[in-house]
């Protein structure tokens, strides 16, 4: 049977002009996918000095490696005023605000909340987080010993003992 569904594989898609079809279309795919990415990037949007990818590669060397108090203080400092000021969202739209980083208040405030406060926090947070899913799990692998359900009790236990103690 298994000779059969490869004989007929081969007999439908390994026909030259098939293997040629789709070697073109996969390389059209590639260039799609290059060109979306480009077209969406928030970091591709040049490499002047107050491009986004020049400001976070700027900013980057600044808050790169282990996250310590200063870090979340100096960085707040930056943010704090920009969130504060454009809450209401009547701050300027001007692009060529010389105070800026970007140039644009608005841009500045997305770019600090989007690549450095957002991922900060979670990874600050992501000790409790992780005690909060091994807890859960530990719980629930208790719950369903006692009913019986071997299988989510083994299951709980794995997620419990891959959570405990993360960092």
């Amino acid at each position: 049977m298994t000779r059969l569904i490869k004989y007929e594989f081969y007999k439908l898609f390994c026909k030259r002009s098939i293997l040629v079809v789709l070697i073109l279309f996969s390389v059209m795919n590639l260039f799609k996918i290059n060109s979306e990415f480009h077209s969406y990037s928030y970091l591709a949007d040049g490499n002047d000095s107050r491009s986004w990818n020049s400001v976070y590669w700027q900013l980057y060397e600044d808050y790169r490696g282990e996250i310590t108090a200063e870090k979340i203080n100096h960085l707040l400092s930056i943010y704090q005023p920009l969130a504060d000021a454009t809450a209401d969202m009547t701050a300027s739209t001007a692009k060529d605000n010389p105070d800026m980083m970007t140039g644009n208040i608005y841009s500045d405030r997305n770019l600090l909340e989007k690549y450095y406060v957002e991922p900060m926090e979670y990874f600050y947070h992501y000790r409790t987080y992780a005690l909060q899913v091994a807890e859960r799990a530990k719980e629930n692998a208790a719950v369903y010993k006692e009913r019986g359900q071997i299988y989510e009790a083994r299951k709980n236990s794995v997620i419990y003992h891959l959570y405990s103690g993360r960092a």
